[in-house]
């Protein structure tokens, strides 16, 4: 694979004042282009091994694993060139963002502030692609054609469990170098295809415009806070090619949705103070989030067939899995109650406990699905669908602290600790396609039940210095449709996909040797937490599952220096 990302920005501003008005506005451009091309040469055994299976090992992060028996898989007469793809996409967006806010102060009592506001935004994407594959002559052994080989870096480092983790590739480079030669011997035309016509394109455009106003009085407690509303007018135009299923019958079709929508969004806040110490804040909001604009584009992706798929088209070794967007997905909508406790014992200390109430419509979940594509045959595709009803709910904690007490030694004042706690119930009812076999009120996809952070830290002017271990309890992935062996491996019953409770570590700092440099070095999931999947066997037990998947996430390093002029 050989990818790119070219991205330009520009921007601007301003601030204008005149006595108790203030006027500030800015503007933001960009435009920014992926490119993806991709080399796939897909190969298989000459002859099947002895296979042993362990579907959950007790062994290191658990999962599935196979070992083989007596078979050498270092020799490279037992590989042979199957089929040669060329692929690639290309994906461009532009994006021009404006914003215009006025804030007149009137006084420090009743009505202190009138503030108005406008935004516009317009987004436009579109989607390129090329794919192309050839099939090999018989007998195109690894040992026969004019490549290098090298044995595939070990996987699953740090885990104890036995298992395949190397075997013989070619390299990288001698794929390269040799690309003509294996476009030719599977009867591909020499030289990269050219882009097609676009897959995908779209345009948003949002205008919005606020007015509000902040407050403040006494009633025994001074009271202050902000009333508002805010409207958005948002209209979409998406254009692309995507797999309908009519009667039965799946195409690959033209399609166009010309989407708007109008919401007006009113928010309600108050905060009273009881002391300098305690707080107690309220607020009501209404918003909708829109969906992400890759997540409207209608094409599919079509994954390759498995190795061992036969010739039979309907095999169920033959079966394929497809992933894409929803033109026709709607924001979420939420109507938001919350109130918040805030204690602060000391100027850098506090401690904090909320609750909060959702009414939620159309959250998004992932669905999976199966249909009989014209070209492809049987496909299980993988998309965003809206959701109907459904709730989160759910309390906080939070603490955070210097140890700058006057009894504790002058080194600890720059040290301090955090720690957040949040508990959650949510459900909503499943998109429709899924809610025919699993109907009711059903887990977010993606959302946890416990969350709970710890940190500590180090800070002065310059150095900052900070460990976090990050916890979420079990979730749901993603619910679909399951193969049904009574039905030819049809999909069937609607279950979810679970992924076990795990934790992280991260590490950062930061170091400023003046005001205008700072270095950055930061470590994601320093411990390299493995990510463990589960699906149900049958819904009315789920507690019956099997292990479905265990991925090995990596950590990431990162080190940055930040200019300022």
């Amino acid at each position: 694979m050989d990818a790119n990302t070219d991205t330009y920005q520009f921007g601007g501003g301003f601030v204008w004042k005149a006595d108790r008005l203030k006027v500030t506005g800015d503007v933001a451009w960009t435009d920014s282009t992926y490119t993806q091309n991709n080399l796939n040469f897909n190969y298989t055994l000459t002859t099947q091994p002895t296979r042993t299976f362990n579907f959950d090992t007790p062994a290191g992060a658990g999962g599935g694993v196979v070992t083989l028996t007596n078979f050498d898989l270092f020799n490279p007469s037992l590989y042979r060139l199957t089929t040669f793809t060329d692929s690639g996409t290309r994906t461009h967006g532009r994006d021009i963002q404006a914003r215009l806010d006025l804030d007149y102060a009137l006084g420090d009592e009743g009505i202190t502030n009138l503030q108005a506001g406008i935004r516009f935004n317009s987004r436009d994407a579109d989607s390129r692609a090329y794919t192309r594959t050839g099939t090999a002559p018989a007998n195109q052994f690894f040992s026969v054609l004019p490549l290098e080989y090298s044995s595939v870096p070990g996987g699953f480092r740090g885990d104890e469990a036995e298992t395949v983790r190397s075997w013989l590739t070619p390299t990288r480079e001698s794929i390269i170098a040799q690309v003509d030669y294996l476009r030719t011997l599977t009867g591909l035309t020499k030289g990269r295809p050219g882009w097609n016509a676009p897959t995908y394109t779209g345009n948003e455009k949002a205008y919005a415009g606020y007015v509000q106003a902040r407050y403040a009085f006494d009633i025994g407690v001074p009271v202050d806070g902000l009333i508002g509303l805010r409207a958005i007018r948002t209209e979409d135009q998406i254009n692309g090619i995507a797999t309908v299923t009519t009667a039965g019958v799946t195409t690959n079709a033209p399609i166009a949705r010309d989407n708007s929508y109008t919401d007006f969004l009113p928010n309600v806040s108050a905060r009273l103070k009881f002391s300098r110490e305690l707080q107690l804040r309220v607020a009501f909001t209404k918003t909708r989030t829109r969906p992400g604009f890759g997540s409207l584009n209608p094409s599919v992706t079509v994954g390759a067939p498995s190795t061992i798929c036969a010739t039979e088209p309907t095999s169920v070794d033959c079966l394929r899995t497809a992933s894409g967007g929803n033109p026709d997905l709607k924001p979420i909508e939420s109507t938001n109650y919350d109130a918040s406790w805030e204690y602060y014992f000391t100027r850098d200390g506090s401690i904090t406990l909320g609750a909060f109430h959702r009414d939620l419509t159309g959250f998004i979940n992932t669905t999976t699905t199966q249909v009989i594509d014209p070209t492809y045959g049987r496909l299980n595709i993988t998309r965003p669908e809206n959701g109907g009803k459904g709730h989160i709910r759910g309390i906080e904690a939070g603490f955070r602290t210097f140890f700058r007490a006057p009894w504790l030694p002058n080194w600890t004042r720059d040290f301090g600790v955090l720690a957040n706690y949040t508990y959650l119930d949510h459900k909503s009812e499943l998109a429709p396609t899924l809610a025919k076999t699993l109907p009711g009120m059903q887990p977010l996809s993606g959302v946890s039940k416990h969350l709970a952070n710890a940190s500590i830290f180090y800070e002065n002017r310059f150095l900052s210095l900070r460990a976090a271990y990050n916890y979420r309890s079990d979730f749901v992935v993603s619910y679909g449709q399951v193969a049904d062996p009574a039905l030819n491996n049809a999909l069937g019953p609607t279950l979810p996909v679970k992924e076990k409770g795990r934790g992280t570590l991260d590490l950062s700092a930061t170091l400023n040797p003046t005001s205008k440099i700072a270095i950055n070095f930061s470590v994601s999931n320093l411990l390299g937490t493995a990510a463990t999947n589960t699906r149900q066997f049958d819904y009315n037990s789920p507690d019956d599952v099997y292990a479905w998947q265990t991925r090995f996430l990596e950590s990431v390093y990162r080190l940055g220096v930040r200019f300022r002029l």
